[in-house]
C-alpha cells in the first residue's frame, strides 16, 4: 500500500496544542507535561494527538481508545494488529506522520537552520565518500546537503525500528552530487526486504525523508493537516529518491 505523509504546523494559529490533551490518556499526558520545555510538550501533545486521530479514523474507533504495544528498541505500533505501520518525527515546529499498511515506514524531519556543528557530526559519523558529497559545496548548500544525509539515515533506522548509534556505521548514501543517488545497508542495519525511499525539501527550511520497507517506489500521498480538520493534499516532490533491494551492501 501507498505510504501517506500528514504533516502538522505548530506555527498554524489554528492548530492549538492545549486542546489535544484531551484526546491523550492520562500516563501520556503525565509523560508530555514532564518535558522541561514548552515548545517541546506542544510538539509532543500534537504528535500524539495526531497519531490517535489517524490510527482512529482509520480502525473507526474514538482516539482515546487505540492502544499501543511496544518493540524492544521502543518503537510503538498497535496493540494486537500489525496490519498498520506508522511513524512519527517532529522538529521545530513542524510534525510529520507517516502510516500505510502492510510494511514499516519511518520518517524524519528536521529544522536544517537549528544548531548543529553539521562538520564535526560528519567527521565522527559519515564514511569517506559520503564527506566527499559535502566537500566544496558554499554553507548553504552543503548544510542542505548533509540534512538530506542525515534524514534518510533516521528514516532508515526509524523504519528497521533499530538504534540510530548502532546502525549509522552500515548506512551509506552516495551518488547524489552526480545524480545517481545509492542507499547501501550492511552491518546492524542490514534488511532482507526493499526498501523504498524519497528525500522532500518540505520548505521553510526543512528536510523530510520517507522509508518504506517492502515498498516498490510509488511516491506518498502528503496532506497538510490540523487535528481534528479535513487533510489539504501537499504537492511535494521528492529531490533524491530511490528502491534499494535486498542484497545491496558497502
Amino acid at each position: 500500500m501507498t505510504p501517506t505523509l500528514v504533516i502538522c504546523r505548530l506555527d498554524d494559529p489554528a492548530v492549538q496544542p492545549a486542546a489535544c490533551r484531551e484526546l491523550l490518556t492520562h500516563p501520556e499526558r503525565e509523560r508530555i507535561d514532564g518535558l522541561r520545555h514548552e515548545r517541546a510538550r506542544d510538539r509532543a501533545l500534537v504528535a500524539r494527538a495526531l497519531l490517535r486521530l489517524e490510527l482512529a479514523e482509520r480502525l473507526a474507533c474514538r482516539p482515546e481508545l487505540v492502544e499501543f504495544s511496544y518493540g524492544p528498541q521502543g518503537k510503538p505500533a498497535l496493540a494486537g494488529d500489525d496490519a498498520w505501520h506508522f511513524n512519527l518525527s517532529h522538529s521545530h515546529d513542524r510534525v510529520v506522520l507517516a502510516i500505510t499498511r502492510g510494511a514499516p515506514v519511518g520518517v524524519d524531519v528536521e529544522f536544517r537552520h537549528r544548531r548543529a556543528r553539521i562538520d564535526a557530526l560528519a567527521r565522527h559519523w559519515f564514511g569517506d565518500a559520503e564527506r566527499a558529497e559535502l566537500a566544496g559545496l558554499d554553507e548553504e548548500r552543503q548544510r542542505y546537503r548533509f540534512f538530506q544525509l542525515w534524514t534518510l539515515k533516521e528514516a532508515v533506522t526509524k523504519g528497521l525500528g533499530v538504534s540510530l548509534w548502532s546502525t549509522l556505521a552500515g548506512i551509506r548514501v552516495t551518488g547524489i552530487r552526480d545524480g545517481t543517488a545509492d542507499l547501501r545497508l550492511d552491518g546492524a542495519a542490514r534488511c532482507c526486504a526493499p526498501m523504498a525511499w524519497w528525500h522532500f525539501d518540505a520548505g521553510d527550511g526543512y528536510n523530510l525523508t520517507l522509508t518504506h520497507l517492502a515498498g516498490a517506489g510509488a511516491p506518498p500521498r502528503i496532506y497538510r493537516v490540523r487535528p481534528g480538520e479535513a487533510h489539504e493534499p501537499m504537492a511535494l516532490v521528492p529531490d533524491i529518491a530511490g528502491v534499494r533491494c535486498p542484497g545491496e551492501t558497502e
